[in-house]
């Protein structure tokens, strides 16, 4: 039995990446390193597909702070994470395109005691218009920081969210053992 992917599940997961208009996807550990380096590479490809700066911006600026806050939560939840039986630095970014926008897709394990302040934080995130948002991070910039905010999702989760053409959508599947999948998306 071979260690590697065939050819033949190659192929099918290439035609799966093309059906769902995927463009660009990384998963793996989240490094300070990996970020830096996928994020080059993201914005001479955005550059590449479209001469809009303020799309490529706001891409670049969703996919760093959707990395930044899956780094940032695995490193100070890495052993929790790990007695729980996930990859403590694992986690995904899918980058995809349609005809007029391009959305930004990120996926990791958080814990269970976690997810109801999380949640809370996102439904309220999604009741603001952007006039709304742009108030809210000015406030958060001038204030000091809660635990969660120093730690990098409180102004984060604002970034995404005002850099959306839409609210963000999210998700939690609860897994087994104290965890639940999390998931976030927007379109930019």
């Amino acid at each position: 039995m071979s260690s590697h992917p065939s050819a033949t599940t190659l192929i099918e997961l290439s035609s799966n990446l093309r059906r769902a208009n995927v463009q660009l996807c990384f998963l793996g550990p989240f490094t300070s390193g990996i970020v830096q380096h996928f994020g080059a590479a993201l914005r001479v490809y955005l550059q590449q597909q479209t001469s809009d700066e303020s799309e490529v911006t706001g891409v670049f600026s969703v996919y760093i702070e959707m990395a930044q806050n899956i780094q940032r939560y695995n490193d100070r939840n890495s052993a929790a994470l790990a007695a729980c039986g996930v990859g403590a630095s694992s986690g995904i970014i899918v980058i995809g395109r349609s005809e007029s926008r391009t959305s930004i897709v990120a996926g990791n394990w958080v814990l269970d005691a976690e997810v109801g302040e999380l949640e809370r934080r996102l439904k309220e995130l999604r009741t603001l218009d952007q006039p709304a948002l742009k108030a809210r991070f000015k406030q958060q910039l001038r204030s000091a920081p809660s635990a969660d905010e120093a730690a990098g999702a409180g102004l984060g989760l604002l970034t995404v969210a005002r850099h959306g053409s839409t609210p963000i959508e999210f998700e939690f599947m609860p897994g087994d053992r104290g965890v639940s999948y999390y998931s976030l998306s927007v379109e930019v």
